[in-house]
């Protein structure tokens, strides 16, 4: 607006100026620009309020027609209100460019935003769709682990955690097609894990038929649950238990002690160990009596002896190791140590004595010694007893291998402590060892020897008047071996006294063939040519067999021959010359042989 004033102000020197008779005008002129409303349209001039102003122009004008200036005021706010039309419609054609500019940029940026979204949608939708089936995945995968834990659950027995992991299920999928079935089985097993607590509570009370109908039931629903098959058999065994107690009982009232420890016996092989201190007692009395009964028969048997000593060691663990049982130890002890000591001493000797013996038996038998001198230390008797028996157990051992030397040594020592030990039999085996080792040391040409054996046989057999065959046998197998060293005289001495006894009288008499042999006694020639008669008797007894009577007899597998020999009368090295047989002096196998005797 001050342009504007600038403008009317340049515009009125102008004119003034230029213009003739100028002086009037800017008289007039300044009248005008003292009028008010010429300074109202001055105002609102310089305001730009162009309408207000040619409003208030145009009463100036109609005030002052006269005056060019006002005129020149009209033409330049027509002019401005032009430039202004055209400044407006300009900008109004910038505007409407910008604004359809802006309305084309808001379009395309719409577009290109709804686009965006689209694609954002699209893109979320298909991420969606891929997570979501992806989460499925996940889901059915650990649903398919959850349900293999709950099978393994059930499959073992535990319905409580399998509750919990279908819980855990029901969380992930509640529509899961497979969870009725699982939480249906799951709930069966609860029901069956409460009855089978019930029966744990009757089986406590020992209430053993309520518990067994309630473990039956549920072996019947599920077979093999749990430890069911077990638990049967355990409540099946204690019922069985009671029956054997109850039938105890029974046998204990009548005094049948057999039965009392068959019955008890039988129960403790199901439970394993008796809690009832009345059970106790009447078990520890029937050993304790029955261990009297056996030991009191007098044909007592081996099994019946190992029978009480095994009712003895059972009696001795039931009573407790204290003072308060102090008394029942010492009766027991005292009762069955002493009967149980008499027997294995009996039943030692038995085996001892018994001809039909073996290596077996009589290591048995040392065994019965053994067991006796321990339930007897003190017994000075038996600890000798048991001494002989071990030096007879290794003599005869040695004796049945043929270790002569040995057998020799042991026997030895044995008969001169006791000649008679084993009913004798210590000093047959002793006769046979010697005769053995003579006839081996014979053969070998170690005559000296041979007689030395020969001549401790001897001793032997003149000390058994049963069986002369042995003092016979050992007599001529003494000149035989006695002519080999050149001492004929000696020679022929041990030949005729073989043959001096009666019955030999009368058993030549019957067999002249070997008679017939014999050199004649009165004959000169034997008297000074003793070489001669010894070599005739040699040829003669060389042929000793037709002395002998023979007959047939059994023989057992295993026996040994000096006690088949002694019981029939002959000898061990008369039989295996009658049999061919080697030099063992035990039977393999059971035979018959030929058994030469000296007659009848």
């Amino acid at each position: 607006m001050t342009d504007h004033n600038e403008s009317i102000n340049n515009k009125s020197n102008d004119t003034n100026s230029n213009t003739p008779g100028s002086a009037p005008s800017i008289q007039s002129f300044t009248r005008i620009s003292e009028d008010i409303e010429f300074i109202q349209f001055n105002e609102c001039y310089q305001k730009g309020d162009l309408e207000q102003s040619e409003s208030i122009l145009l009463h100036l004008i109609d005030r002052y027609p006269d005056e060019v200036q006002l005129e020149r005021y009209q033409q330049e706010i027509k002019m401005q209100r032009s430039l202004r039309e055209m400044s407006l419609k300009h900008n109004q054609e910038t505007h409407d460019k910008t604004i359809k500019k802006r309305l084309r940029t808001t379009v395309l940026f719409s577009g290109v935003s709804a686009l965006a979204i689209i694609v954002f949608m699209v893109t979320a939708v298909i991420v969606f769709n891929f997570a979501s089936k992806k989460i499925s995945e996940q889901n059915d995968v650990q649903l398919g682990i959850m349900m293999s834990q709950v099978e393994q659950l059930l499959l073992s027995g535990q319905p409580v955690p399998a509750s919990q992991v279908i819980s855990k299920m029901e969380a992930l999928d509640p529509e899961y097609h497979l969870l009725p079935d699982l939480q249906k089985r799951t709930n069966e097993l609860l029901d069956l894990e409460l009855k089978y607590k019930e029966s744990l509570d009757f089986e406590k009370r020992q209430q053993y038929p309520e518990a067994l109908s309630i473990l039956i039931e549920i072996e019947d629903a599920k077979p093999g649950l749990w430890d069911i098959p077990v638990r049967i058999q355990s409540i099946n065994n204690q019922i069985l238990a009671q029956e054997y107690y109850q039938k105890a009982a029974a046998a204990y009232a009548v005094g049948d002690w057999n039965s009392v420890i068959e019955n008890y016996e039988a129960a403790l092989d199901i439970t394993y160990e008796l809690e009832d201190p009345i059970k106790k007692e009447q078990l520890l009395n029937g050993y304790l009596r029955s261990i009297i009964n056996l030991l009191e028969n007098d044909s007592v048997s081996i099994d019946e002896i190992s029978k009480a000593e095994d009712y003895y060691r059972k009696a001795v663990a039931m009573i407790p190791q204290s003072t308060a049982f102090a008394n029942e130890r010492e009766n027991l002890q005292e009762v069955s140590s002493n009967l149980l000591q008499l027997k294995f001493a009996q039943l030692a000797r038995q085996m001892l004595e018994d001809p039909q013996q073996t290596v077996r038996s009589v290591s048995q038998a040392v065994s019965y010694l053994s067991k006796a001198k321990n339930l007897s230390p003190n017994n000075s008797e038996l600890q000798n007893e048991l001494i002989n028996a071990q030096l007879y157990q290794i003599g005869f051992q040695n004796f049945v291998q043929l270790n002569w030397n040995p057998a020799i040594d042991n026997l030895k020592r044995l008969v001169d402590n006791d000649p008679l030990f084993a009913n004798g039999n210590a000093a047959l085996l002793l006769y046979d060892a010697y005769v053995s080792k003579g006839n081996q040391n014979y053969s070998v040409g170690l005559y000296l020897d041979a007689r030395s054996n020969y001549e401790q046989a001897e001793i032997l057999a003149w000390e058994d008047t049963k069986n002369p065959m042995k003092l016979f046998q050992v007599e001529y197998l003494l000149g035989n071996t006695i002519g080999k060293v050149g001492d004929y005289s000696n020679a022929i001495t041990y030949y005729q006294f073989s043959l001096k006894p009666a019955y030999i009288y009368k058993q030549l008499m019957v067999s002249n063939e070997f008679y017939s042999q014999l050199p004649i006694s009165e004959n000169f020639e034997t008297l000074i040519n003793p070489e001669l008669t010894y070599n005739q008797y040699f040829d003669a007894f060389s042929n000793v067999h037709l002395l002998f009577s023979n007959q047939v007899l059994e023989i057992k597998d295993g026996e040994c021959l000096t006690f088949f020999a002694e019981e029939n009368k002959s000898t061990t090295f008369a039989i295996q010359t009658a049999n061919n047989l080697s030099k063992n002096v035990t039977v393999t196998f059971g035979q018959e042989l030929k058994v030469p005797t000296l007659g009848n």
